[in-house]
């Protein structure tokens, strides 16, 4: 995410483009993906809800130019 700000910071658009995509890989086929939403029951709604979210935010700041989403 420091990266994506800085490119953003830069103009740099394709180096943040692969940062934040660097980003949304690891929280969504990584953190996400990792959840076992049947054994995990509560807490892992929780965190998959909240994995959602970070993903979302992510887009928005791409899509953006979002500083602050980062």
């Amino acid at each position: 995410l420091a990266q994506a700000h800085g490119a953003l910071l830069a103009g740099q658009t394709e180096a943040k483009g692969r940062a934040i995509g660097h980003a949304m890989r690891i929280v969504d086929e990584g953190l996400k993906a990792s959840l076992n939403l049947n054994a995990g029951g509560a807490l892992a709604a929780d965190l998959s809800a909240l994995y959602a979210y970070v993903c979302q935010r992510l887009l928005q700041a791409q899509l953006s130019n979002d500083a602050a989403a980062l």
